[in-house]
């Protein structure tokens, strides 16, 4: 296995099989037709990844994940069109590029709040998402991301979920753990790139089977399934397609790396 910036893969077709040139992390370049390759897109991940990653697939090369599932689940506003289509429960949401102050009347309306939670339909880590709590503040803040040409993907605050979700990790169609984590005194985000912590937790059967319901539909092999926790249930918050395995392994105790490897090696050597 080698390391390699998706970004930079060159690939030639001269033949039925594809010619996969690239320079690994450590300066070789390789040249040669790749078993499998396993990627990992996050949300900032340039275009020209993604270009890579589905030549590779048209070619037959087996891909976990594959493009276009990664693509649904890195934009927010797709995921709830398609959480929305398979009936798994979410925030009340709503997307829109606004153009004046009355593009927010009618949503103020039709999902509760505020506070609202604010968030680019594109990023990662806990960045681009913000709480405005306030009718003037979700108009200025969805003013300024519109005039850098930001589509809006405004969320009901759940708000006795206190800051906290439930992480359960997928490979392979099972579910390898789960962990909570809790954002920082103050913190509405549970990321622990910013600062949160996270601790093990029993995955019960309904949330086993929401979180498989929801990778399934995403046609994920590979993910981690953001859970918080309603009034009325669990609610799916986020599907990462390129989850974080350090966090979890350490709350678990247990290698996911390892446990991912193994699904790989399982699926390549067929």
């Amino acid at each position: 296995m080698e390391l390699v910036h998706p970004g930079d893969v060159q690939v030639g077709f001269t033949g039925r099989e594809p010619v996969f040139v690239c320079r690994t992390e450590s300066g070789e370049l390789v040249e040669g037709s790749p078993k499998g390759v396993f990627t990992r897109l996050g949300g900032t991940a340039p275009d020209v990844a993604f270009e890579s990653l589905r030549m590779l697939e048209m070619a037959g090369v087996p891909c976990v994940n594959g493009s276009a599932s990664l693509a649904a689940c890195r934009d927010k506003a797709s995921s709830c069109a398609l959480l929305a289509g398979i009936g798994v429960p979410f925030p009340a949401s709503v997307v829109l590029t606004p153009k004046d102050e009355g593009d927010f009347e009618w949503l103020s309306g039709l999902i509760k709040g505020p506070p609202w939670v604010l968030k680019i339909p594109k990023s990662s880590g806990g960045k681009g998402v913000f709480l405005v709590e306030s009718k003037r503040s979700l108009s200025s803040v969805g003013d300024m991301l519109a005039s850098l040409g930001q589509r809006v993907l405004v969320q009901t605050f759940i708000e006795e979920s206190s800051g906290a979700d439930t992480r359960v990790l997928v490979i392979g169609g099972k579910v390898v753990g789960g962990m909570k984590r809790q954002g920082r005194d103050g913190e509405f985000r549970s990321n622990i790139h910013k600062g949160g912590s996270a601790v093990a937790v029993p995955i019960t059967p309904e949330l086993e089977e929401l979180a498989i319901k929801t990778v399934d539909a995403f046609g994920l092999k590979v993910a981690g399934v953001d859970i918080i926790h309603g009034c009325d249930g669990p609610l799916v918050m986020e599907v990462n397609g390129s989850p974080g395995l350090e966090g979890i392994s350490k709350a678990l105790g247990v290698d996911t790396a390892e446990t991912l490897l193994d699904y790989l090696q399982e699926e390549w050597g067929k």
